[in-house]
């Protein structure tokens, strides 16, 4: 049973559940039920084209196992690069990367063109390594989810919005995320934004000058002023123990 090759299919979820994990009380687990069935549908047929290709089951279960492990550690590598600063251009790292991962996947193809017993050895082997890949932020996520779940943060995370109206007011709400007041950033950085600003208030915004964020993190800074209201209600209710953001 183990030597049947369901490793393509536990590296291709093993992403989506490692980002979940990663991403606790910020989304709900219904919304696992697209990224996994896209993530199976793309899988799916990158194994189903390479099968047809080569008409071997096991052969063709390594090379799309060793093809979504390539993609989505793609980006890993990437920042990784971007942040040892190693080339200083983000376009030739990414260049640099590319080849490299063509490299290593044209070696991949051309090794399991070769006699080996892939069912008696190597299967086993990466059926396990996937396996460990999905047991791992599986059990990550069933814990947070017993140490944090509370009922007051289902219930508020699952009101209806009845309040909404359902109408197109004429306003832009303009959020400049993590974007600095005007006298800090000529104090501190050099910049000066006034003429964006005058800018926006001939164009008829309106601009509030010297102002503050009543949170300084967007999730709470923006629940607060989308409300018209501080969060501290919001909070008694949670308690002080709930990392639970879904309310927000």
């Amino acid at each position: 049973m183990f030597r049947a090759p369901i490793h393509p299919v536990l590296f291709g979820v093993a992403p989506v559940l490692s980002l979940f994990a990663a991403n606790q009380g910020h989304i709900e687990l219904a919304e696992l039920g697209l990224p996994f069935a896209l993530a199976l549908c793309l899988l799916g047929a990158w194994w189903g084209t390479i099968y047809w290709l080569n008409r071997d089951l096991q052969r063709s279960a390594v090379i799309a196992s060793a093809g979504a492990a390539l993609f989505f550690l793609f980006d890993r590598a990437w920042v990784l690069l971007e942040n040892r600063d190693l080339l200083g251009k983000r376009p030739v790292e990414e260049g640099l990367l590319v080849v490299v991962w063509a490299l290593a996947f044209t070696g991949i193809c051309r090794v399991t063109s070769k006699p080996f017993d892939f069912r008696g050895r190597l299967c086993p082997i990466l059926n396990a390594v996937g396996l460990v890949l999905v047991v791992l932020p599986t059990l990550s996520s069933v814990d947070w989810q017993i140490r944090n779940w509370t009922p007051a943060a289902d219930s508020i995370a699952r009101q209806a919005p009845s309040a909404l109206v359902h109408f197109k007011p004429d306003i832009d709400y303009i959020v400049l995320d993590a974007y600095g007041e005007t006298n800090v950033l000529r104090a501190m950085f050099g910049f000066d934004n006034r003429q964006f600003l005058k800018r926006l208030e001939e164009k008829g915004f309106y601009i509030a000058r010297r102002s503050l964020a009543n949170y300084s993190q967007t999730h709470l800074s923006l629940a607060s002023s989308l409300n018209f209201s501080y969060l501290d209600s919001l909070a008694e209710r949670l308690g002080p123990r709930s990392f639970d953001r879904r309310p927000i």
